[in-house]
């Protein structure tokens, strides 16, 4: 199954890692919560410095913005960068859609 063209471009441009796809879905499901590198490495089991590499690419990207204290990271305002989030979300809610994703990222981080 395919996701749309919108779809699409945001995962190849934005969601091209698991460490970015698993931040996004955090923030999605926490969309109030201001969180460092540090506690949200811990929270998703992964490395500190993975993490805060892709929450800064996602800040660039616009998913992610600085919250009220320096480290602090927190889930953009921007309505329709939420909507495109929230879309991806319950596309993935479906795991033939899961599997499609995962492969789109395989392919992605593999042009690294």
């Amino acid at each position: 199954m395919k996701f749309g063209p919108e779809i699409e471009q945001f995962v190849e441009e934005v969601v091209n890692s698991f460490t970015k796809w698993e931040l996004i879905k955090f923030f999605h499901e926490n969309p109030f919560t201001f969180d460092t590198a540090e506690r949200l490495a811990k929270h998703l089991g992964r490395k500190e410095t993975e993490v805060k590499q892709a929450a800064e690419e996602l800040k660039k990207s616009g998913l992610l913005r600085n919250g009220s204290i320096p480290g602090e990271y927190s889930f953009t305002e921007d309505e329709q960068k939420q909507k495109l989030v929230k879309k991806l979300v319950q596309l993935c809610a479906d795991r033939t859609n899961r599997l499609f994703l995962a492969s789109k990222i395989l392919k992605e981080e593999t042009k690294k």
